[in-house]
């Protein structure tokens, strides 16, 4: 088969191909490299302290975030957070919960805060204002089995991306323990939404059912304590000299016999600035006009 995906090694060992076939794979190459940049997938380890959680018992986890690095206020951005993991292990049992993705828009102006939780997605809304104020990024209730304490590690992870380039996520997760168990219709916990009156994050629907577990000591420790934090810079573009070897890739692919058509030399050229950044999304688009289709 002549197919670059399924032989991959076949394909790229043909002494000769098309103009057609080699900015194809030189595109697709291109695809790949910016649809692996798009996410960035960041684990944060901690612990749990040494209280034993009671069977029948409501873990709460919560994270929260940071957001720096943005240079234009003006428009709206969103911070995603999707395939998150709580990985642990206790009485020998290996835990892999599943996280809510979530979807963190930040408004220019002044906005009220507000989250909601539909369809396994968090959706939260804050203004700029509110960045350094821990705005919720994602939470969820696990009903406890009956679990020892001192459970090390606990560890969070999942994948960050953006519609903005370049900007920065400083994470935290925390975990509290709550008896009765929590209700599973999120939307009645009345989620904190950044820090004020309450932690980001606090369920202030049924904050004085708090206990001591997990990361928490009952009292006003409505969420437990925060993790260690994790920096990540968010969607950041492929560098230019990755860009750069694409190009020279394209045109090895020739064996020196062929050229790549003029439009696609200028385009790879063009899509750097004179800064030296290149323009993403207009590299993207030249080579959708290849046959690719649209990121999604």
């Amino acid at each position: 088969m002549n197919n670059p995906i399924s032989n991959p090694l076949r394909f790229l060992s043909r002494p000769r191909r098309s103009s057609a076939e080699t900015l194809r794979l030189a595109a697709l190459s291109g695809y790949m490299l910016c649809s692996v940049a798009s996410a960035i997938t960041s684990t944060n380890e901690s612990n749990f302290n040494g209280t034993p959680i009671t069977a029948g018992d409501s873990i709460w986890f919560s994270s929260h975030f940071k957001l720096s690095g943005v240079t234009n206020v003006s428009l709206p951005l969103t911070i995603y957070f999707q395939n998150g993991r709580v990985d642990f292990t206790a009485n020998s049992v290996s835990y892999s919960l599943g996280v809510p993705n979530a979807a963190v828009t930040f408004l220019p102006g002044s906005v009220t805060p507000s989250t909601s939780f539909s369809s396994g997605l968090w959706s939260t809304v804050v203004s700029y204002s509110d960045a350094q104020n821990d705005p919720f990024l994602s939470g969820f209730s696990f009903l406890s089995p009956g679990l020892p304490g001192g459970i090390n590690p606990v560890s969070w992870r999942g994948d960050f991306s953006s519609d903005r380039a370049g900007v920065i996520v400083q994470w935290q997760w925390a975990a509290a323990v709550y008896h009765p168990a929590l209700p599973t219709d999120y939307n009645q916990l009345g989620v904190q939404v950044e820090d004020g009156a309450f932690q980001s994050g606090t369920p202030v629907s049924y904050r004085s059912d708090v206990i001591g577990g997990a990361r928490g000591g009952g009292g006003s420790n409505y969420t437990g304590s925060n993790s260690g934090t994790e920096s990540i810079t968010v969607v950041p573009e492929p560098s230019t000299s990755s860009l750069m070897l694409l190009s020279l890739v394209a045109k090895l692919l020739y064996n020196g016999r062929q050229r790549l058509p003029k439009k696609a030399r200028l385009n790879l050229m063009e899509s750097h600035s004179s800064s030296g950044r290149h323009n993403l999304g207009r590299w993207q688009q030249d080579f959708h006009h290849n046959g690719l289709p649209p990121r999604r």
